[in-house]
């Protein structure tokens, strides 16, 4: 985003800007670089005049303009203050991009004048973050395939074999709901839970560990995706629903095994908070310390002056996203990992899980 300077080009710009930011109120007649004869027939220039007509008064508010590379002096208030007894002037205002030396500071708050310096935002006034903003995303991802019952058996209170052989289809990456053939049983015909469901919590288990273990520094670039296999085995030998439903029977197994495919992707994001404005501004008044901005987005045709600025609220810190910081999404089943030949795959270590 330009900065404002770089939209004020001169001091006759500054002008029409300052009387730009009064045009906010509908109860307000500005008018730009007006001459006007006081009361000792001197000719005066008036850089910005606003009045305020009801059907008893009128209100004159006489502003001057002072786009200058030195700060405004002692002077420059008295010659104001001097225009407002001539002209019947009922407020003064000064502002100004540079600021104000100490002396035209309290003469002004004797005289009853505002002044004001317009200038850019500060870091700290663009939140918590600054105006530049980054951080990370980290997608974590898990497929299981190639699922194997390994020391499987029937058994059947008929003593009757199966009719065809068995087959076991877990899917993963096609339904949220557990089939119901996958449940499991005991020895006694009780239910116990899905074997799908045994498969997603590991799955959620795996990923949170291997969340708290990577941050941005385990990658070399700011975008990147590494992938990781390995077999995982389940064991159900000291489990008591080891078995699955199947015609007159049940079938019994020791193990299952799987592959298991990992993806860890990172992804810098960043933005300036600015570019969705023309620009963006404070101005601040010396004599009352209020603070307002001034901005227009690059939708809007007219400047939005807001409400004074409030002191920023306390909030938890530990709940802020901060630049750097890392926001991890531990992706749903449902979302499969893609062929890309392009990603090398890194085989790891084995796991095998004791269920009990």
């Amino acid at each position: 985003m330009k900065t404002f300077f770089e939209h004020i080009i001169d001091w006759k710009e500054f002008e029409k800007f300052v009387a730009e930011i009064y045009q906010d109120s509908e109860n307000f007649a500005v008018e730009h670089n007006v001459i006007e004869i006081g009361k000792s027939g001197t000719k005066r220039q008036i850089d910005v005049r606003v009045t305020q007509k009801s059907k008893l008064h009128t209100l004159k508010i006489l502003i001057e303009c002072k786009k200058w590379r030195k700060r405004v002096d002692r002077q420059v208030v008295d010659v104001l203050s001097a225009s407002i007894e001539d002209l019947n002037g009922d407020k003064g205002v000064i502002f100004t991009t540079v600021g104000y030396e100490a002396g035209a500071v309290q003469y002004a708050r004797s005289k009853n004048i505002d002044i004001f310096l317009i200038r850019d935002l500060l870091d700290e006034e663009w939140g918590k973050t600054g105006r530049q903003v980054h951080f990370y995303l980290h997608f974590l991802n898990c497929n299981f395939s190639s699922i194997n019952f390994r020391n499987s058996r029937y058994t059947s209170c008929t003593n009757r074999p199966p009719a065809s052989t068995p087959k076991f289809e877990v899917a993963f990456g096609t339904t949220t709901e557990a089939p119901t053939s996958l449940i499991l049983y005991n020895e006694l015909g009780e239910i116990g839970p899905n074997l799908v469901d045994i498969f997603l919590s590991f799955r959620k288990i795996l990923l949170e560990n291997l969340s708290l273990s990577i941050d941005k520094s385990y990658f070399s670039q700011d975008n990147q995706e590494k992938r990781f296999e390995n077999t995982v085995t389940f064991d159900f030998t000291h489990y008591p629903f080891n078995r699955l439903k199947h015609e007159n029977g049940y079938i019994l197994f020791d193990e299952i095994s799987l592959k298991n495919l990992q993806s860890i992707s990172q992804r810098k994001i960043e933005y300036d908070k600015a570019d969705a404005w023309d620009f963006a501004i404070v101005v601040e008044n010396f004599i009352t310390n209020q603070k307002n901005f001034i901005s227009k987005s690059i939708k809007q045709s007219k400047l939005n002056l807001s409400d004074p600025i409030s002191p920023p609220i306390d909030v938890d810190n530990d709940r802020l996203l901060v630049n750097g910081s890392i926001m991890t999404i531990i992706l749903a089943p449902l979302c499969e990992i893609p062929v890309d030949s392009t990603i090398q795959v890194e085989q790891v270590r084995d796991i095998k899980f004791r269920l009990r």
